[in-house]
């Protein structure tokens, strides 16, 4: 059975994303991933790691949401990841961790312009990735 990853943020985009791959790929184990940025200290003046992880990680469930119920309905195969890390830096590693085929996700579509002046998460993706990237605008 192919293993697809798809990173998710609780956007519309990440649950598009979701659907175009049960649609798509019906034979796939779908592993959704959610990274949270590891807070700066500021943010968690006087908190036990232990009691940040478990925030952290509670907050990554919600996230998940949508895009889980989506997988539920289709009676998709998947597993959940909630992972602490640098974003697109996280999204290829885990890809590679967990031996999936292929990272299919979600994009703004902003444009050229907006896409150098803002960065992007996909394009960090495409550049890091050694495997195939499906942009689901």
């Amino acid at each position: 059975m192919k293993r697809i990853l798809v990173p998710v943020d609780g956007s519309a985009m990440s649950d598009r994303a979701v659907a175009y791959v049960v649609a798509t790929f019906p034979d796939t184990q779908v592993c959704l991933l959610h990274v949270e940025a590891a807070p700066t200290p500021w943010q968690t003046h006087g908190m036990e790691l232990e009691a940040i992880q478990s925030h952290l990680h509670a907050r990554g469930l919600e996230t998940l949401k949508s895009a889980h119920a989506i997988l539920k309905a289709s009676g998709t195969p998947h597993e959940v990841h909630v992972v602490l890390g640098e974003v697109a830096e996280t999204i290829v590693a885990k890809a590679a961790e967990l031996g999936c085929e292929a990272i299919a996700m979600g994009c703004s579509g902003k444009g050229m312009l907006a896409g150098l002046v803002l960065g992007s998460v996909a394009r960090k993706v495409i550049h890091l990735a050694t495997l195939p990237v499906t942009l689901v605008k």
